[in-house]
């Protein structure tokens, strides 16, 4: 049985570590970085004499590579300060040479379930006028959106290594403030929907699910997310402005938590579903010593 101090504690623990600190300090670049692009963007625009009206519409159709800018910027920054404060110099070194592992049956099943799922939410409808660029634009930007902020956590997490208590808070907090800092940076939308938080929170878990691996949430991104957003209008920038297609019924932010959340349920309980052997004979061993104990206790 879980105790409140068991509860408390790891959260603490997270508070005062500095992951949070650094997370907090990405999201504070990209927000500088951001409204420093805007500033010079919206400079050059006026020097060639193009009206309010003119200046935003073209901050929309390209606000992707804005927002894809801000945050490599800041992840880049925020890299040069990681590696003053740990003996890491080359922090990409995980996403080139290690962390990426085989594709669990389990999560194939997942990315099907999501791709029935959305496809039966609602009736397809395909657009004959599509812009191919702009499909681009969105799958690309939606990978760097969530890929980002998983890819700098990663690094944090192999770097100041935290227990799974603490990644699990880690899990639930550090989407919030990503969906805080994109409501209260990027204006290109009226409100981001909440289902940013919880894909974010997703591909977090997805990290941590088999041992800190970038292949699941890399899959979960690239495979369905992107796709999904540029072909069925779930682009949580543009919608279904410039999509090749929509959904008649979009998935709002509660159903996205019901499917995501069945698909949590599901690779919890499989999580186990491939045992080594070693994997038995710790199980086999401490079955041994329970059974011995309440043979001692009779």
């Amino acid at each position: 049985m879980i105790t409140s101090r068991q509860f408390i504690l790891p959260f603490l623990r997270l508070i005062l570590t500095r992951h949070l600190g650094y997370y907090l300090v990405f999201c504070f670049l990209t927000w500088f970085f951001h409204l420093l692009l805007i500033s010079i963007l919206t400079f050059i625009h006026l020097q060639l004499g193009h009206s309010l009206k003119v200046i935003d519409e073209w901050f929309f159709q390209n606000a992707w590579m804005i927002i894809s800018f801000s945050q490599f910027s800041s992840l880049l920054v925020s890299f040069q300060l990681v590696s003053m404060w740990s003996d890491r110099r080359q922090l990409l070194a995980p996403l080139t040479r290690q962390g990426w592992g085989v594709i669990r049956p389990s999560f194939s099943r997942v990315l099907g379930f999501l791709w029935l799922a959305l496809l039966c939410w609602g009736i397809p409808q395909f657009k004959l006028e599509a812009d191919f660029f702009k499909n681009l634009a969105s799958i690309l930007g939606i990978c760097l959106f969530y890929g980002v902020s998983v890819f700098f956590v990663g690094t944090l997490n192999e770097i100041f290594p935290l227990n799974r208590s603490e990644k699990n808070w880690q899990i639930l907090i550090f989407p919030f403030l990503f969906w805080i800092m994109i409501d209260t940076t990027f204006p290109y939308r009226s409100v981001w929907g909440f289902e940013v938080a919880l894909i974010l929170a997703f591909s977090l878990f997805l990290y941590f699910w088999r041992g800190e691996n970038w292949t699941h949430p890399a899959l979960f991104l690239g495979a369905f997310v992107a796709p999904s957003g540029a072909f069925f209008g779930s682009d949580p920038l543009w919608g279904a402005s410039f999509s090749f297609g929509k959904i008649s019924s979009p998935l709002k932010a509660y159903e996205w938590g019901i499917l995501l959340s069945i698909s949590w349920a599901y690779l919890v309980i499989r999580r186990k579903e491939h045992w080594d052997f070693k994997d038995f004979k710790v199980a086999f061993a401490k079955a041994r010593a329970l059974k011995e104990k309440f043979r001692g206790i009779r």
